[in-house]
């Protein structure tokens, strides 16, 4: 039992305090998730042991406890404790891209190859919600190439190898493509953080970054912008 770690409810690396957990032998019953974040340590009727294989840990930070089954944690679930502390979409990201994107890290620990391509679905659809003008048949390449000059060319680059790994993996066509075989053979997740790292990026580039600067842009003085815009040609035009 581990003295401090990240919560799995809260994500902050705290102090734990470790309790045994009472397993009722009789009528009355001992409920330690009746209300889901508190732990209930009133008494419970009835006869009761000290399960040595139950405990719960209670962190320093948020005050919540977790409940592990020897070293397994139990509560909250596992993967969505994942989710939540290692690896969370943009906020700002598109709620149907966010969707699968947050599928591909619950599967992760089962399944690189299907991490890799749920990876490059949550991309497609939120390139699609990026680019609504494009053609409805459009391929995904054919996407990004008219993101070119919109994003940085890294990010690009990172987003043509994520689409051509996670469509290889979904196909099972990995054969002498080291790419593939790198991500979906390979135990180093740092690659996987990877394409999560990229896809939220992208949002970083085209939403947030857009919406701040024409927020920040918005409240200088009228006559500042027009003189500049004048200047510049732009035609009133805040980008």
């Amino acid at each position: 039992m581990q003295p401090s770690f990240a919560c799995p409810l809260c994500g902050a690396l705290a102090a734990q305090e470790w309790r045994e957990l009472h397993v009722p032998t009789g009528r009355g019953g001992f409920g330690p998730l009746q209300n889901k974040r508190r732990l209930d340590t009133k008494p419970a009727a009835g006869p009761r042991f000290v399960d040595p294989r139950w405990a719960a840990s209670q962190c320093y930070a948020c005050e919540n406890h977790s409940i592990w089954l020897q070293e397994s944690l139990v509560y909250p679930d596992p993967l969505s404790a994942r989710i939540d502390v290692a690896h969370a979409p943009h906020e700002e990201m598109p709620e149907d891209a966010a969707d699968l994107f947050r599928e591909a890290v619950a599967v992760l620990p089962f399944s690189r190859r299907a991490a890799a391509a749920l990876c490059r679905a949550s991309m497609e659809r939120l390139v699609k919600f990026l680019d609504p003008d494009s053609p409805r048949r459009a391929k995904l390449d054919e996407r990004l190439a008219r993101l070119e000059g919109r994003v940085s060319t890294s990010t690009i680059d990172l987003l043509n190898v994520l689409r051509h790994v996670g469509n290889t993996a979904l196909h099972g066509e990995q054969d002498g493509d080291g790419s593939a075989t790198i991500y979906v053979d390979e135990d180093d997740e740092t690659i996987a953080e990877t394409f999560f790292l990229v896809i939220n990026t992208l949002v970083d580039e085209l939403i947030t970054r857009p919406r701040r600067s024409a927020e920040l842009y918005g409240n200088l003085p009228e006559g500042v912008r027009e003189a500049y815009e004048a200047k510049a040609g732009r035609g009133g035009d805040p980008r």
